[in-house]
């Protein structure tokens, strides 16, 4: 079987449109009988990494069909599918009638893991709202439009706004009624007569939306107020929001969903980082660096850079540093930085014990060693509020902070007091 009768069959199984190319071409050449080590050898990948892959190729393949499949059976049980039980395709709008704009959207080009997060976008994909949450640097932009150009053929209209610099609502809201109308709008209409139509726009055509840093405008009134329409009113459109904290607005409605976005694995971030240059280290130094950011893919590849110009390549090198030093790069703490002065002080308080104390521990120890009497009382909103943010750890009926932010809140510490030396 060629790889284009392999890839017809693959479109008659919905899970398989939330494949990469990558993972694609994993099935087809399994499906020619090729080892990891072959595909590897000719996409210039390390096998370790396409084995990985192909293991959560055949996990969604598994999912999807209900029984266990791997490299070895997963053709004999895909052609017994699709003779017993075939599929008839969701009838798709003509690619050539989508009416996109991807403004300054990122182009995903080089994108690694995240398999079972597409998977699970897909499914989802019929929500009115989906959220994508995750700290900064997490991969949220990249996956969410990764995932919207997976989609968009399902759709009259695609387009992305970024909300970075907090624009007004109301010139959000003429950009979109523009754009989804193909008028222009009158400037002159009051807020709520914009959230109207833009609402009779959504329920008349198939529209995919995606704002991206939705966490600059929750704290406007108007935004909260347009949130809690597009999620209360039934349409049939998506929207796809990428914030760094839960919009309250939406936490309890029927029509949102949400996907808490972690770090890449081990072996995903070493893939991420071979188009970086190479580095040197020792496997479990690997672990270590990698665990140390959570996998989180910019600060793992803003911390490569540094690394290769200050240490050589030599990622051995920069932990005996860090360990030493407590410090990293200042660009990642300008990372960490945004989010960091954004908290109350009662936040910036409980932060900062668990990063004195730096192992996990329970409700009633953080109550403890908190200072005044009302930290301790509105501890739960506090700790609510800042898992909200990603800023926080919950595990097991313990919290602590990832290393990396241990470190800048240790450090931003240190630095508060040479100054009051001064």
């Amino acid at each position: 079987m060629t790889n284009t009768e392999a890839l017809t069959l693959l479109d008659r199984l919905p899970f398989s449109k939330s494949f990469t190319d990558l993972q694609e071409l994993i099935v087809c050449q399994s499906w020619e009988g090729k080892s990891y080590e072959d595909i590897a050898e000719g996409t210039g990948y390390d096998a370790n990494y396409i084995r990985d892959v192909g293991a959560q190729v055949w996990k969604v393949f598994s999912d999807g069909l209900n029984q266990r499949i791997n490299k070895r059976n997963f053709q004999a049980v895909v052609r017994s599918y699709l003779q017993h039980e075939p599929l008839t395709p969701q009838p798709l709008i003509s690619s050539q009638t989508v009416q996109s704009d991807w403004g300054t959207a990122i182009e995903p080009s080089c994108f690694y893991g995240r398999t079972q997060e597409l998977a699970w976008l897909h499914q989802s994909m019929n929500s009115q709202i989906i959220v994508v949450l995750g700290m900064a640097g997490m991969g949220k932009t990249t996956l969410s439009v990764k995932f919207a150009q997976q989609i968009a053929s399902q759709f009259e209209f695609a387009i992305w706004r970024s909300l970075h610099h907090a624009p007004p609502v109301k010139t959000l809201l003429l950009d979109l009624l523009q754009f989804l109308s193909g008028q222009i709008v009158s400037p002159e209409l009051a807020e709520c007569e914009l959230i109207q139509q833009l609402l009779a726009c959504l329920q008349r055509s198939r529209c995919l939306i995606l704002l991206d840093n939705v966490e600059t405008i929750l704290e406007d009134p108007q935004y909260r107020e347009l949130l809690r329409r597009l999620g209360e009113t039934r349409h049939q459109s998506c929207f796809i929001l990428t914030s760094r904290e839960m919009p309250g607005e939406l936490e309890l409605l029927e029509g949102v969903r949400s996907l808490f976005l972690r770090g890449l694995s081990v072996t995903e971030a070493k893939a991420l980082l071979h188009h970086k240059g190479e580095f040197r280290a020792s496997e479990a130094d690997w672990s270590t660096f990698i665990q140390y950011y959570a996998g989180n893919p910019l600060a793992l590849k803003m911390a490569a850079s540094g690394i290769a110009e200050t240490f050589d390549s030599d990622i051995s090198e920069f932990l005996s540093f860090i360990q030493k030093s407590q410090y990293g790069f200042e660009d990642l703490n300008d990372l960490l930085d945004q989010q960091f002065d954004k908290l109350s002080n009662l936040e910036q308080e409980v932060l900062s014990v668990l990063a004195t104390h730096q192992v996990p521990i329970s409700f009633a120890e953080l109550q403890g060693k908190l200072l005044c009497a009302i930290s301790q009382q509105t501890l739960p909103n506090t700790l609510k509020s800042l898992k909200r943010r990603s800023m926080l750890e919950n595990n097991l009926g313990t919290f602590s902070l990832q290393p990396d932010v241990m470190d800048y809140v240790r450090g931003s510490a240190n630095s508060e007091r040479n100054l009051g030396n001064f």
